[in-house]
């Protein structure tokens, strides 16, 4: 399941970080995108590891119930801020469209003038 839900998320994700910066720095937005991709995903085994690796015996399914119950919390929060930064990118768009339509009226306003 994270193996697909990489998958379905990562094209929305380079996406959006190309989206966010000026069309002549979308190379950088794409690098800065998978770069932090990258980091976090060895921070996180990392950290996996550093949990799961600590105790040697007969308790290790309890640690990767810790570990999953952590992976979990961190998904629902990690949602909650992309829903979060989606609701800012949409009233930007509609303050955009909204410029442009007070553009259009001005000019219509000018050129009837």
């Amino acid at each position: 399941m994270t193996g697909a839900g990489v998958g379905l998320a990562l094209g929305t994700l380079v996406a959006a970080g190309v989206h966010a910066v000026p069309g002549h720095r979308a190379a950088t937005g794409s690098a800065l995108v998978n770069s932090v991709r990258q980091i976090s995903t060895t921070v996180g085994v990392a950290v996996l590891v550093a949990v799961v690796g600590s105790h040697v015996g007969a308790a290790p399914l309890h640690d990767f119930r810790i570990v999953w119950c952590v992976a979990a919390v961190l998904s629902l929060a990690t949602s909650a801020f992309g829903v979060h930064l989606s609701r800012g990118g949409r009233s930007g768009q509609t303050a955009s469209a909204a410029s442009k339509e007070t553009e259009a009226n001005a000019q219509a306003l000018a050129d009837a003038s």
